[in-house]
């Protein structure tokens, strides 16, 4: 909250409010905890002046916690103040004739305010005296000594004995103070309209008008003012006097001992603006500043009705914004309940469906939400189609991104759920195979079922020299890398020599491709040993047997032990800048 008038700015200050609370019920809050009257309140909520009294605070848009309220403070209507004004006097003019009715003679000077230590003290809901200092007390006693001490019989000043006609009307008056009838003092009080000072109303004691009826008008002058004078010295502060109001009822003057247990006494002073304010009140009354932490209300302290209404508030307050709270933070334990079960759907979810229109990168189709799929690795959206065509005409075990543009390549793989989900069964059966036999080809030890069209193959030790194939069944030779039932090694080798000798097929086939391999047109691999030849385009090729990446000008791997990348080994092409070989395209 922010409270403002047309000379200063205090802010921000905290305030618990409830959505629900209407602006009556603000205000009166406000006046409750601050001290500011209604009729000077204008509220800005949610940039919009609230001139609707009975609208809650969620129609103005607070409704969340820091919302910012904007309180400005207006002067009271001039005509109230007239209004108070023409009352003061005409009580004044009543009072006047009263008193000019039955009293002869001018009447005595009325103070203007009660005194300077008198003050209306909110708490209490009454007038109190305060003792500010020594030397103020001092001089307020004296005055009040000099103006309300009684004058005794005997000394009495000649100023009273002039206005009587001889010697014998004094002594008649002096014995009629005995005897004399009740005078009774009315006290009216005087409204007099506060002032606005800064942000707040400062609350002035009211002016009392002393309206004096004689029952016995016949009475001398002398023994009228005797009757004063002694009236004034009930009427003195510090006496505990009652009396009686027109309507009838008793107003009783408080003392400076009734204020050793009060507000004056117990209560806290503000450190800015010095204020006294009430030992409960969690901040100042008039300039909002926060109590010292390290007052403690006191013991003996008792809150009065106001107050005790005002805590009720508070706590009623407290309690309804604790209970927000709690339903706020229940609500959001919800809220991320049902995103942790989203997102274990989404897990649980083989292909993750588009949320938005794209436009297919491979194929540039146009898609609306849900037909498309997107990768889990790379977030990049393709159509159904694209994706199950990459799969099943793919060649490695790794099925990477199809997305290509001018400036970059993914290198993201798709997921074996995202595999099994997009093509039929039979394409991920190819697919698997595909996995099993580059397997099978980077390992070293791998020996492969010389059966034929068998898909059987292991991995083998050095102290093993057979192998029976799982899939057909039959026995291939370790030593002999071939499938010789009924005959031991040495047998099958001289079987192989002779075949050699005598098959004209098998040795002119042999003889073609060691020309080749001399001629440069084919080589060995350098893994398999299979014999490799190239017909035309750029210096890169791979075998198909083991899947090795060769350079075709140093006739060697193209990459180091490590594989793709590892310039460790290879042919080292464009390290340093330098080509593998004078006669490298400079393509791979």
């Amino acid at each position: 909250m922010y409270v403002e008038d047309k000379v200063s700015h205090q802010g921000p200050i905290s305030l618990q409010v409830i959505p629900t609370m209407t602006v009556a019920q603000l205000k009166e809050k406000v006046e409750e905890e601050f001290e500011i009257p209604v009729r000077v309140q204008r509220w800005i909520l949610g940039k919009l002046l609230a001139s609707d009294d009975s609208k809650m605070l969620q129609d103005h848009n607070v409704n969340s916690n820091g919302c910012p309220m904007f309180l400005y403070l207006v002067a009271p209507d001039g005509e109230q103040e007239g209004d108070s004004m023409g009352t003061a006097e005409s009580v004044k003019k009543h009072n006047a004739c009263e008193v000019t009715a039955h009293v002869p003679g001018p009447a005595a000077p009325q103070p203007e305010h009660p005194g300077g230590g008198w003050y209306y003290n909110n708490e209490e809901d009454r007038y109190s005296f305060c003792e500010d200092t020594e030397s103020e007390m001092t001089d307020d006693d004296d005055d009040d000594s000099r103006e309300t001490s009684p004058v005794k019989e005997g000394n009495r000043p000649d100023e009273s004995r002039k206005d009587t006609k001889d010697d014998d009307d004094n002594e008649k008056g002096d014995d009629a103070i005995v005897g004399a009838a009740a005078v009774v003092i009315h006290e009216r009080p005087v409204v007099v309209q506060a002032p606005f000072i800064g942000r707040s109303f400062v609350k002035q004691a009211p002016q009392f008008q002393k309206t004096v009826v004689d029952q016995q008008p016949n009475r001398s002058s002398s023994s009228r003012a005797s009757q004063l004078l002694s009236l004034e010295e009930t009427m003195k502060p510090g006496t505990d006097q009652t009396f009686q109001s027109p309507k009838g009822t008793p107003i009783r003057r408080a003392t400076i001992t009734d204020q050793k247990a009060g507000t004056l006494q117990l209560g806290w002073k503000c450190p800015l603006c010095t204020l006294v304010n009430s030992p409960t009140r969690p901040g100042c009354a008039a300039c909002t500043t926060e109590r010292p932490l390290r007052y403690v209300v006191p013991v003996e302290y008792r809150a009065n009705e106001q107050e005790l209404q005002r805590m009720k508030q508070e706590q009623l307050l407290d309690n309804e914004l604790q209970q927000i709270t709690a339903e706020q933070r229940l609500q959001e334990l919800e809220k991320q309940h049902q995103h942790y079960l989203q997102l274990v759907d989404l897990d649980n979810t083989d292909l993750v469906p588009n949320m938005e229109p794209f436009e297919c990168s491979v194929c540039i189709v146009q898609y609306e939400a849900g037909e498309g799929v997107v990768l889990r690795e790379c977030l990049h959206v393709f159509c159904r189609a694209c994706l199950a065509s990459t799969v099943q005409f793919n060649e490695e075990a790794e099925v990477k991104c199809p997305y290509r543009d001018a400036d970059y390549a993914c290198n993201s793989v798709l997921q074996e759920r995202e595999i099994k989900a997009l093509v039929p069964a039979d394409v991920y059966e190819q697919h698997l195979a595909k996995s099993v036999a580059q397997a099978e080809n980077k390992i070293g030890n791998a020996f492969h079922c010389k059966t034929p069209d068998c898909r059987g193959w292991c991995i083998f030790e050095d102290n093993v020299n057979e192998f029976r194939c799982p899939v057909c069944r039959r026995t291939n030779c370790l030593t002999c890398q071939a499938v010789h039932d009924g005959m031991n090694c040495k047998q099958y080798q001289e079987q192989v020599k002779q075949e050699s000798e005598t098959n004209a097929e098998a040795r002119r086939t042999k003889e073609m491709l060691e020309e080749m391999v001399e001629r440069g047109e084919a080589m060995n691999c350098p893994t398999c040993q299979v014999i490799l030849m190239k017909k035309w385009g750029c210096d890169w090729l791979r075998c198909s047997m083991c899947k090795t990446e060769i350079c075709w000008v140093t006739r060697g791997p193209r990459w180091g032990p490590g594989g793709k990348g590892d310039t460790t080994g290879g042919c080292q092409c464009g390290v340093n800048g330098v080509k593998c070989h004078p006669r490298c395209n400079y393509c791979h």
